[in-house]
């Protein structure tokens, strides 16, 4: 199962006060990760989810799935948020999907999910990568995952964007983001 590897090793990239917290944060993501393939587990956070306080030292971290079909407009526009922000924590994007619906998508270079303000690349395919309506992901095809397993800075979102021309062919692309919120590091 990828996404478990991939969640491991970004918990063991953590930089957590124990093993025990790591130890916790693992066999969560794995429950999750478990109802979520037996389709017992939604697909987005809603704003109540979004604003319980994440605190690794009580073990209450939850991974979430983030899940938005950003319109051709939108994704032009370039400003869409797929994941958001939470004040005063930092977003660890762990995976993330994309698929063109409708149609495929032509006129623009690539199609990306990115980190708001610094466009920091969380992950980009090359529009060509979309055709035939196939899901793309962290492998295969054009792709570029520089911010997968890293921690956002804090505050900041998830943007879905285009680069080049404009984008068309398709009416939307639907993203999913999967991911953890931290609390952001003092400063």
């Amino acid at each position: 199962m990828t996404a478990q590897a991939d969640f491991h090793a970004a918990i063991a990239k953590l930089e957590l006060q124990s093993q025990a917290t790591k130890d916790l944060l693992t066999s969560k993501l794995d429950a999750y990760l478990t109802a979520i393939e037996l389709g017992t587990e939604g697909v987005t956070a809603d704003a109540s989810e979004l604003n319980l306080t994440t605190d690794l030292k009580a073990g209450t971290l939850t991974p979430k799935l983030f899940k938005y079909e950003a319109s051709i407009l939108e994704v032009n526009a370039g400003d869409c948020i797929v994941a958001p922000s939470k004040s005063g924590h930092c977003l660890i994007p762990v995976d993330a999907w994309m698929v063109a619906v409708g149609a495929d998508p032509a006129g623009s270079t690539l199609i990306r999910l990115v980190e708001e303000t610094s466009d920091a690349v969380v992950m980009s395919h090359v529009v060509a990568d979309f055709a035939n309506n196939a899901w793309v992901g962290k492998a295969g095809g054009t792709v570029v995952t520089t911010k997968l397993g890293t921690p956002l800075a804090s505050g900041k979102s998830i943007l879905v964007q285009k680069t080049g021309d404009a984008l068309t062919g398709a009416t939307a692309i639907r993203c999913l983001v999967l991911g953890f919120y931290i609390e952001a590091p003092a400063a």
